[in-house]
């Protein structure tokens, strides 16, 4: 049985994301996509090659619709909480965009609605649905090279002007850093201890920088750095009692990581291929976007309301670090 999505925004992750289900493994078809115009819909719809779609020029209009299974909320930050707790309370399963909300309350307010109404709600953190990091999750329950250490992940891009907007909560660690914060968590699979960051604010009062330090107990920390005004080596390197596991630049969407044994010298690089081609994308390797709608179908169809590899409690803790760190820095949202 197929997999029926609305699409809420048509901007262009909503593309990508549209795109990718073309070659997921599982049954999806999207069915409706709403933008702020009925015209902006209409286009969309066309640009991605989509036949027997409705289009709609309200968010209102595609939540009426009794052919929408899931929700996908492609909107801009300041716009998730409002049209995930609506999306969920007109019936519907969602898969909203990151961050999930602009403040730890807005997430928690999201989470409540979805349990009240047993509705499956997902964060779209989806790195931790690529093959790689499945890989890398086994090892280090293995402990393949010990215990995990420390985990140092660097992402540094240029972003737009754009993309510091502190009135849509939009700002670099809700845009890039968010990254690094979740992989944390995800490889040392529990929530920090204490944690310690520098960083500076740009001429938006937007959030420029940081250098972030988590804590996760004797011996074990993750030494995070993002950037939105230079273009350091983007990397993610995990390191064990003996060895390493290196990701190359793309550490956030990879399709290969090389294993560092430092007993025996061995170095292994391990690859996966990336699904399908790679044309027609706004980002780099979207198709990867289709791990996460895989795994929102079988969890829907096993009646679950969360995800246990992208919890909620898992989005709660991501949050939690980032609006600490955000606030230290002097960065207010007026959600807040």
């Amino acid at each position: 049985m197929a997999l029926r999505w609305g699409i809420i925004g048509c901007g262009f992750i909503s593309n990508d994301f549209v795109r990718s289900l073309s070659v997921a493994k599982e049954n999806h078809k999207v069915v409706a996509a709403a933008a702020s115009t009925l015209q902006r819909a209409e286009d969309f719809i066309k640009k991605v090659g989509l036949t027997n779609v409705k289009a709609y020029g309200s968010y209102d209009e595609l939540l009426a619709d009794n052919n929408v299974d899931v929700a996908y909320i492609g909107l801009l930050n300041d716009c998730h909480v409002t049209w995930t707790v609506k999306a969920i309370k007109a019936g519907k399963h969602v898969l909203c965009e990151k961050p999930l909300g602009v403040n730890v309350k807005e997430v928690k307010l999201m989470i409540e609605t979805a349990k009240s109404e047993k509705k499956f709600l997902m964060e779209a953190f989806w790195s931790r649905f690529f093959p790689v990091w499945l890989d890398i999750k086994e090892k280090i329950a293995a402990r393949d090279l010990g215990d995990l250490r420390v985990v140092n992940i660097n992402f540094g891009v240029l972003l737009a002007d754009t993309r510091k907007d502190v009135t849509k909560g939009s700002t670099p660690l809700y845009d890039i850093g968010l990254y690094t914060v979740s992989l944390a968590l995800y490889a040392f699979g529990k929530k920090r201890d204490q944690n310690a960051w520098i960083g500076a604010k740009d001429k938006h009062g937007a959030d420029a920088w940081a250098n972030i330090t988590l804590q996760f107990g004797d011996d074990q920390r993750a030494v995070l750095y993002y950037d939105a005004n230079n273009r350091p080596v983007n990397n993610a390197i995990l390191n064990f009692e003996n060895g390493s596991i290196q990701i190359p630049d793309f550490f956030w969407c990879p399709n290969e990581y090389t294993l560092i044994n430092r007993k025996t010298n061995e170095h292994t690089t391990i690859s996966h291929s990336y699904p399908g081609s790679q044309d027609n994308y706004h980002y780099n390797h979207s198709s990867g976007l289709s791990y996460e709608a895989d795994h929102v179908y079988k969890k829907i169809q096993e009646g679950q309301i969360e995800s246990e590899r992208m919890s909620h409690d898992d989005s709660v803790a991501i949050h939690e670090v980032l609006e600490k760190v955000r606030k230290d820095l002097g960065v207010v949202f007026p959600q807040d």
